[in-house]
């Protein structure tokens, strides 16, 4: 019996997470096309850049804005969009660190937003791919860029910066990922704590409609018997009249008698 009531309970949570990815997807597509869409007077205003660049890094990413849009509408597929968004917005930096060259200074930050980006889902495991698809970009750079000063990654800062970047990084990956589980486990407390209110306002409700019913038979029955009141009421009033009749007749009677006893006596 307990069992039962944790498995149903379990589902009810896992179902109550799949509400809130939902809302959260639509939040992040939406979110996610105003970035692309601002980002295009954004590179545009990259003065001495190649302009099929300027154009061609945001039209990447409304390309892969429309798969995860797609992803996000079909309900076999709306489960992975989590990790889907880490994808799209791990390889939208990917792009930038390599055709953005020394303009990509913002570039490793935008790591940074990503990871917190991530936390909309309240999952740690979306947290985790996307640390993941971070490490897996830079591991990448490295590996096609073995020169320092060929790479990408060392255009404005050295690797000593990079390091201490990584320390913020290791840092910041654990926090969301305990501030990911501890939020969703808030998110089933107050999904509890709102199931038990319906069914208290639902109880509440019943109540409330049976004492509406009790009290309607109440005055049903209540009009029934003033109706019989009233007609016991009349009937005491004959049998009061009638009484009065007999004992006027009685005295009527009496007085005859007496008449007749006086006619006797005389």
């Amino acid at each position: 019996m307990v069992k039962e009531m944790q498995d149903r309970q379990d589902q009810h949570d896992r179902s109550a997470l799949e509400r809130h990815q939902i809302w959260a997807n639509r939040v992040v597509v939406i979110v996610l096309l105003c970035a692309i869409l601002a980002a295009y007077p954004m590179f545009l205003w990259l003065i001495g850049f190649p302009l099929y660049l300027r154009l061609g890094i945001p039209t990447i990413g409304l390309a892969l804005w429309v798969v995860l849009a797609i992803t996000s509408r079909v309900p076999s597929l709306s489960k992975y969009s989590r990790f889907a968004s880490s994808l799209m917005l791990n390889a939208f930096g990917f792009v930038q660190m390599i055709f953005l060259g020394t303009r990509n200074a913002a570039t490793p930050y935008y790591f940074f937003v990503i990871l917190a980006f991530s936390l909309i889902y309240l999952d740690e495991k979306a947290v985790i791919f996307t640390a993941l698809g971070s490490l897996t970009v830079h591991g990448i750079l490295v590996a096609a860029y073995p020169t320092i000063a060929t790479n990408p990654m060392f255009y404005n800062y050295t690797y000593r910066t990079y390091i201490y970047m990584g320390f913020m990084y290791l840092l910041s990956v654990p926090a969301l990922i305990v501030v990911a589980r501890r939020a969703c486990a808030l998110l089933f407390d107050v999904q509890r704590r709102e199931d038990s209110q319906r069914i208290l306002n639902n109880s509440l409700n019943q109540v409330l409609e049976q004492m509406t019913l009790t009290a309607t038979n109440l005055l049903r029955s209540s009009e029934v018997l003033s109706g019989h009141a009233a007609v016991l009421q009349s009937s005491a009033e004959e049998v009061a009249a009638g009484m009065e009749q007999m004992a006027h007749m009685v005295e009527v009677q009496a007085t005859d008698v007496t008449q007749v006893s006086g006619n006797v006596v005389q």
